[in-house]
């Protein structure tokens, strides 16, 4: 939906530009023709993924997406989902009420404790990102439920010798 993240992680293979990059996001033009697209699959089953960048800068191209797949799925009858792929960092009520009301998925990313997290997914402005990671966690977990997010780790060579405080991570949240 975009290539704007608020993050510069150094291993990011999705070329992220600055928060204020608008020209590139996916338009409502474009991503209703990519609906269009999938829906011309002959799979029964169809899920739809966000990422980005961060795909929250651009929801109102995810909502549309949502929305107009559903939409064209009371036809269709197909096996219908979403993920959103997010550094949870800008979550808020409003996004996370929508993405409930749509049983939308969220997968995320953690690297590990905060000094490994914060060593490959840095915030532009160069604040911690594990800190707001673990606040915004909290507000997801309580309003979509533990089951409706996953996390994934990226292996470096930041951290492939500290797996062990890695997984002691995953444990402990």
């Amino acid at each position: 939906t975009t290539l704007r993240c608020n993050h510069r992680c150094n291993y990011c293979h999705a070329s992220s530009q600055y928060i204020t990059a608008t020209k590139w996001d996916m338009d409502i033009s474009t991503a209703r023709k990519v609906v269009e697209m999938i829906f011309q699959s002959p799979s029964n089953v169809i899920k739809i993924e966000f990422q980005g960048g961060e795909p929250i800068v651009n929801f109102s191209v995810v909502k549309e997406i949502v929305n107009y797949a559903n939409r064209l799925n009371k036809k269709a009858k197909k096996n219908l989902s979403f993920v959103l792929c997010t550094n949870l960092t800008l979550m808020n009520n409003d996004i996370l009420k929508f993405l409930k009301k749509n049983n939308i998925l969220i997968s995320t990313s953690l690297d590990g404790p905060k000094h490994i997290h914060d060593a490959n997914r840095i915030m532009r402005n160069g604040q911690s990102s594990y800190d707001l990671f673990i606040k915004k966690l909290e507000l997801t977990r309580s309003i979509l439920g533990k089951e409706k997010i996953s996390a994934l780790i990226t292996v470096t060579r930041n951290n492939i010798y500290k797996l062990n405080s890695v997984i002691d991570e995953y444990i402990r949240l």
